[in-house]
């Protein structure tokens, strides 16, 4: 459901579901939303005390109401399921400016303006033997100021499987016959009918659609008589000579090369070509990738802000990404921290998403001490003092 109205409350007592199983929960009108995943809520992101949540008995309780409240069963989704999850607790999260977002259906929700909700949005897939793929849903969670084209999820959304319990946007046919020998009814959630009819009246709309000629003759006189200074005409034509010598000494510069070879080794001959420290973009940051900002500095994730709010918290001198290191002769690898006290460098790393990536940091490990924070370490943060302790090469001065 998309937002089509935001109100500011002013300042509430707030509070949050922290460390649940499935690392959400769901408010008392069906909205799916983010919880705090290391027992404090680094980000403020919460809900005031009088928004209600859903239990593991499906029963609705204000969340002002549960406080303090250890090993809480409450509601949560995962894999498609809305199953009993146990959390650690309800935590009281401060005094803080709260907004109320009404979403198309009338469904209201009350929250800091950071916190996070799970949302879609519609991604085109690609194109497949001259046909174009439908378009997909792509879910992910957004914080609700950054919510824009998006909309958020709620249980009206979904539709059950008979067979398996789960939830979807949709039950196929290819559901029903891959999983449950073609047995089970068809159905399709709101949120999929709306985008068909969308789609629909869109066609209907630009079918035989022609420009109207006022509106041509508008534009034609907003042009009309338009004056560029003499200066501006220059770089216009200087602009246009270099792209064109640019264009051609590309397309020059390889050719010769080109014809010499076959498709297969001039792939390689590329390849190589634009690998390690002959790729323009080698030992920058990529421009695109979503950044989240602490101290001035764009960190790649929120994982990484945590341990360098946790080394702040402990008097830790660090850098980020300090340097780029060459670990063979077509790889380099930039940790995330260095330790500059203690002679020790920290990687902030969820998973690696490939064995290049897994390589490079054994690489850089043979002769570095270098410790790997995953998700066990996140939640216990103190292990870094501890990989500190047993490590660092020097004593802490000052």
């Amino acid at each position: 459901m998309k937002i089509i109205r935001k109100t500011y409350l002013g300042k509430k007592k707030t509070c949050d579901v922290v460390g649940s199983g499935t690392g959400n929960f769901i408010l008392y009108n069906g909205v799916i939303t983010h919880n705090s995943a290391l027992g404090y809520n680094l980000y403020a992101a919460c809900i005031p005390f009088d928004t209600k949540i859903r239990l593991a008995n499906n029963e609705v309780e204000q969340i002002g109401n549960l406080i303090n409240q250890e090993k809480l069963e409450i509601l949560g989704f995962k894999d498609g399921e809305f199953i009993k999850t146990v959390s650690d607790g309800i935590k009281f999260q401060g005094i803080k400016e709260v907004e109320e977002i009404t979403l198309e259906d009338g469904t209201i929700i009350k929250a800091t303006s950071d916190h996070k909700f799970l949302t879609y949005y519609l991604k085109r897939g690609n194109k497949v033997k001259d046909k174009r793929d439908d378009s997909l849903l792509i879910f992910e969670y957004k914080r609700l100021d950054e919510i824009t084209n998006e909309e958020i999820i709620t249980s009206k959304d979904l539709v059950k499987c008979d067979q398996c319990g789960r939830y979807f946007t949709q039950i196929t046919q290819s559901h029903l016959d891959r999983y449950h020998d073609g047995k089970g009814e068809i159905k399709v959630s709101d949120l999929i009918r709306l985008r068909i009819a969308n789609k629909a009246k869109l066609r209907k709309y630009n079918k035989g659609y022609k420009r109207k000629p006022e509106v041509g003759l508008k534009i034609s006189e907003s042009l009309t008589g338009r004056k560029f200074s003499e200066k501006h005409k220059v770089n216009l034509s200087n602009s246009w000579t270099n792209t064109r010598k640019i264009e051609q000494g590309n397309r020059y510069r390889t050719r010769p090369i080109r014809n010499k070879m076959n498709k297969n080794e001039f792939k390689i001959f590329m390849s190589n070509r634009m690998s390690g420290s002959n790729n323009p973009m080698y030992g920058k940051p990529p421009s695109h990738g979503k950044r989240v900002k602490y101290k001035d500095i764009l960190f790649r994730s929120s994982w990484e802000v945590t341990v360098a709010k946790f080394l702040d918290d402990n008097e830790i001198l660090w850098e980020y990404e300090p340097e780029t290191f060459y670990v063979s002769q077509d790889l380099s690898y930039t940790p995330d921290f260095y330790l500059q006290e203690y002679g020790i460098y920290l990687e902030v790393k969820g998973y690696f998403r490939n064995e290049k990536s897994l390589e490079k940091f054994n690489l850089f490990a043979i002769n570095n001490r270098i410790m790997l924070i995953k998700k066990k370490e996140m939640k216990d943060l103190s292990s870094i003092l501890r990989f500190i302790n047993e490590n660092s090469t020097q004593e802490k001065t000052g």
